[in-house]
């Protein structure tokens, strides 16, 4: 009777929408242009800043750096440009929009993310009036989670879309119903049977969910 059931589709953020790499790449250019700092000073900063689960915040980053360069004056500034609007739909990849308005008009679409609560939301909010509300899961530890999202999402047939075969093998071993798509974004990654599919893009993944 699964079939009768209403489709969702949970999409992940960083990897599958948003371009997280060229963003981080942006994001430390701006601060060099703006402050004068040398990239190599980057590293050893961004390492403090990988928080327990090992996700990048840009804002805690943005806040270690400024301290240590005694330059806090600039943090409303800076915080205004990498967190605008303006510029973070820029690294939304280009399919991203166009599959959310093609996916909604079959499915109810949701997001499970992790990282900040507000920095998540910002990168996506282009496309946040096309999302069902209650489902928007941001969290610290996707896999850790694993189980109270299954359960709330029961009434559901849902297909889960990420860039980690870890997070969809978990998803996947807790609840077989689930359909894991693995998005590999032009980056070959180690399959070992961690999903039911795995596409190069969303066009890919629309071509599947839609069957």
């Amino acid at each position: 009777m699964d079939n009768l059931k209403p489709k969702l589709v949970f999409l992940d953020v960083d990897g599958t929408l948003f371009d997280s790499k060229s963003y981080r790449s942006a994001f430390k250019q701006l601060i060099v242009q703006k402050l004068g700092v040398d990239p190599a000073s980057f590293e050893e900063i961004e390492d403090q800043t990988y928080n327990s689960f090992s996700i990048f915040e840009p804002g805690s980053y943005l806040s270690l750096l400024l301290s240590r360069l005694d330059k806090a004056q600039y943090a409303e500034e800076l915080k205004g440009l990498i967190f605008s609007e303006a510029f973070l739909e820029t690294f939304l990849f280009d399919d991203a929009v166009p599959f959310v308005e093609d996916v909604s008009r079959i499915a109810k679409v949701g997001i499970l993310s992790r990282g900040d609560q507000s920095t998540q939301e910002a990168k996506i909010r282009r496309i946040t009036g096309l999302l069902d509300s209650e489902r928007i899961y941001i969290l610290p530890d996707k896999i850790g989670s694993a189980k109270q999202i299954i359960e709330l999402n029961r009434d559901f047939r849902v297909w889960f879309v990420d860039n980690s075969p870890e997070v969809l093998h978990s998803y996947k071993n807790a609840d077989s119903s689930w359909k894991t798509i693995l998005i590999e974004r032009g980056e070959a990654k180690s399959y070992n049977n961690s999903s039911d599919f795995k596409a190069r893009d969303l066009k890919e993944v629309l071509g599947i969910i839609s069957k």
